[in-house]
């Protein structure tokens, strides 16, 4: 039984040790794991801009405002859609 709880500590202090390894890393060696993403958390608008979504008339689909394929005041998500 000591045997269970000292492996089990030397792997959760390994698993920290990691953790805290990759947060380390520079975003394009590592990019799923940002060391400023608890920022992000907590003032989600700070460094980016949003735009509103706009409905496609043809499959319903909801694009970015400025993506879409606009033809005579109607909006679509792609090509295909607005030539139908």
């Amino acid at each position: 039984m000591i045997r269970f709880i000292i492996y089990a500590v030397i792997a959760y202090l390994l698993l920290r040790f990691v953790r805290r390894f990759l947060r380390t890393l520079p975003a394009y060696v590592s990019p799923d794991i940002d060391p400023r993403a608890n920022d992000r958390k907590k003032n989600p608008s700070q460094g980016r801009e949003y735009s509103s979504m706009v409905r496609c008339e043809i499959c319903g689909m909801y694009v970015d405002q400025n993506r879409a394929f606009s033809v005579e005041e109607r909006k679509f998500c792609s090509k295909a859609c607005a030539e139908e």
